[in-house]
């Protein structure tokens, strides 16, 4: 018989993420062209003919900065949407019918189109000319790489493993000595809670992710190792 035990720990420093000085990102090339579209809906539709035919699709400039990988604003209540002071600003969603006319955008506003000066026409969420009016950022909110959170992307791990294994060799073989094993570990990682949550930007610019997390994994496995020596 044999046992063996042990212990690890693996440890990772901080990363540091720096941008290609050689291939600057675009969004620092390329001004006042990206920004979150988030769920928001980037056509809208005339709601009758004024010199665009009813139904024709306009394309909408709108953004939604405070949209994540999750989820975004239209179908949120209670969301917090920087807006100017502006009494169409739409309430809250109440249906997803609610939610086709964007009323989780930045800065919203009724949208209109007009073509070849014959006036303006407004634009509802669908075609059929029956929902209601739908609503377009003014003015758009662009990225910038100001907006990205390189030190809250920046993680560590530290990870404590313990581990054993128990196998047996038959003594009685001379040629084929056939052997079998049972073993299982068990990693203990450290997480902060920033590294639970959903970490974006507040309404005064600051971030809720500190720099460099410690976002460590724990796992557990157990194997079974057999096999024969000559």
């Amino acid at each position: 018989f044999g046992w063996d035990f042990g212990y690890n720990f693996f440890g990772r420093s901080c990363e540091k993420i720096r941008t290609d000085c050689k291939c600057p990102p675009r969004l620092q090339t390329e001004a006042n062209t990206w920004t979150l579209k988030g769920d928001a809906h980037v056509v809208g539709f005339a709601a009758a003919s004024n010199g665009i035919s009813q139904d024709d699709p306009v394309n909408l400039a709108v953004s939604q900065c405070g949209a994540t990988i999750f989820t975004g604003l239209n179908r949120t209540a209670g969301r917090v949407i920087n807006n100017p002071t502006n009494p169409a600003v739409a309430p809250p969603p109440t249906s997803s019918v609610d939610a086709y006319n964007n009323p989780g955008i930045d800065n919203p506003q009724l949208a209109e189109a007009s073509e070849s000066g014959s006036g303006f026409e407004n634009l509802n969420a669908t075609t059929g000319g029956t929902n209601d009016q739908t609503y377009i950022s003014i003015q758009v909110k662009f990225l910038s790489e100001g907006d990205i959170d390189y030190e809250g992307a920046e993680t560590k791990i530290r990870t404590h493993k313990i581990f054993t294994h128990l196998g047996y060799n038959w003594t009685d073989k001379e040629d084929w000595i056939p052997y079998v094993g049972f073993g299982a570990s068990a990693e203990f990682g450290n997480s902060d809670d920033c590294c639970d949550t959903d970490c974006c930007p507040t309404v005064s610019g600051d971030t809720c992710c500190p720099k460099c997390n410690d976002c460590s994994m724990s796992q557990w496995g157990i194997w079974v190792k057999g096999g024969v020596s000559f």
